[in-house]
This record gives C-alpha cells, sequence and structure tokens, in this order.
C-alpha cells in the first residue's frame, strides 16, 4: 500500500517521518568486502558509495587520509542510509550504506561522486540503474538527482545503457 504511510489520506495528511524521496541514475557496480567502512561485517547487496578524500587528481587513499578521519560522504547521503536500487534486469535491492569506495575515480563515466554506488554481491555488474534515497522535506534533492525525474521506475522506462 504506496499510502500507508499517510493513512490512505495523501488530501489531508502528511508525511510523519518528513522526508521526501530523492531519485538519480547511477553507475551501479559490485564488490565483494566483509568489513565496511560503517559496518563490521557486510551482507549481500549493503552498498558502498564514493569517499570524496578520493579524487582523480588524488586516487592514492593512504597518501592523504588518515584511518582517524571519517570518510566525507557525497552530499545527501549518510552512514547506514536506507537506499533502493532499481535494477535494469527488474530486481529491487533495499539496502543501506555500509562502505564507501572510489569507484567514482575510476569509472570514467561517473561525472560526480553521488553517480556511483557499489553493491556488495559475488556476480560482477555494471550498469546505469535508477536509485531512490530520502531527505528531509525541508531540504533540496542534492545535484543530480530530483524529486519528480521523468523516467523513474513507475514513471516510464529505466535508463538508457552505458556506453561501451
Amino acid at each position: 500500500n504506496l499510502y500507508q504511510y499517510v493513512r490512505n489520506n495523501v488530501t489531508n495528511a502528511a508525511d510523519p517521518d518528513g522526508l521526501k524521496t530523492c531519485w538519480r541514475k547511477a553507475l551501479a557496480t559490485s564488490y565483494n568486502n566483509k568489513k565496511g567502512s560503517f559496518s563490521p561485517s557486510l551482507r549481500r547487496n549493503d552498498i558502498a558509495v564514493a569517499d570524496t578524500y578520493y579524487t582523480r587528481e588524488n586516487p592514492d587513499y593512504n597518501a592523504y587520509h588518515s584511518e582517524n578521519e571519517p570518510p566525507i560522504l557525497p552530499p545527501g547521503y549518510s552512514p547506514h542510509q536506507p537506499m533502493t536500487v532499481y535494477r535494469r534486469n527488474g530486481e529491487i535491492i533495499r539496502s543501506s550504506i555500509e562502505d564507501t569506495g572510489r569507484g567514482h575515480v575510476v569509472h570514467p563515466d561517473v561525472e560526480d561522486p553521488g553517480g556511483w554506488i557499489d553493491l556488495n554481491k559475488r556476480s560482477n555488474i555494471r550498469e546505469l540503474d535508477w536509485i531512490s534515497f530520502d531527505v528531509n522535506d525541508d531540504c533540496p534533492c542534492p545535484a543530480g538527482s530530483s524529486q519528480y525525474p521523468e523516467g523513474a521506475p513507475g514513471e516510464s522506462v529505466f535508463p538508457d545503457a552505458l556506453p561501451a
């Protein structure tokens, strides 16, 4: 029931959590780790997002990042934040941000750090998928994302294939 959170009254009720959903297309890749930046043991489909300490100019993490410094996540993302991934094959993955990485640096088709995620899976993937995540109602959706994007799941079709 899509309207349960407003007690089936979408015109007279409000989201009690004060959240809105932001959508964006992101390059989804895969990895297989046991320990995450925010979780002592990763589960299948846990999500890693960019650690923005990594840049294309400085891809060597150890050169300027100490173990005592927490990762810096892209705007709108936070540790343990729920995120939903709508894969091209129809699979819907509801998970959370439990790790970080530098995929936004090594994949040349990623234009900004928020446009890359890594799924903890044993299979290899590299595809452009839709992701959704919630932010506070009084905050704008981060750059690169939108509350009502054209083509989001349920609206139209999945995004075009990645360039070769």
